[in-house]
């Protein structure tokens, strides 16, 4: 198993099925700021989530291009660590940032992570039989 280095430690996943209407946000990118990537946060506005809660909605006029794939996170209160919620994806409009809400993709996650295995089991044992 290739093991993560033991100073990464990946975030928590946000598990409810509804985000509350109240709560704080955190954004994480790494686009284009003044002709340079570089690594911005930022605590976008939770607008709602989507009827079929497959995506979140927040108000956010910091984002750039570039910033796709970074993490938007989540934090109830001030005891709480903070859990990725959903991944950056695309604007809508002026200052509006569509999310992809991550629990309804862990199942489709979970069965990518096997077949991503078994194709790397079975290269290895190619590569092996090659040698």
């Amino acid at each position: 198993a290739d093991a993560l280095p033991s100073h990464i430690v990946p975030a928590k996943v946000y598990s409810k099925a509804r985000v509350p209407a109240k709560c704080e946000l955190v954004r994480v990118g790494y686009g284009g700021r003044n002709g340079v990537n570089r690594l911005f946060y930022s605590s976008p506005l939770f607008l709602q989530q989507s009827d079929d809660i497959r995506t979140i909605i927040s108000q956010d006029s910091t984002a750039v291009l570039g910033d796709s794939g970074g993490g938007l996170f989540f934090k109830g209160s001030l005891d709480e660590e903070m859990q990725l919620l959903a991944i950056h994806s695309t604007f809508e409009a002026p200052n509006v940032v569509f999310s992809v809400f991550v629990p309804q993709y862990m199942e489709w996650i979970s069965v990518w992570k096997q077949v991503w295995k078994y194709q790397k089991e079975s290269l290895h044992t190619a590569v092996d039989e090659t040698l």
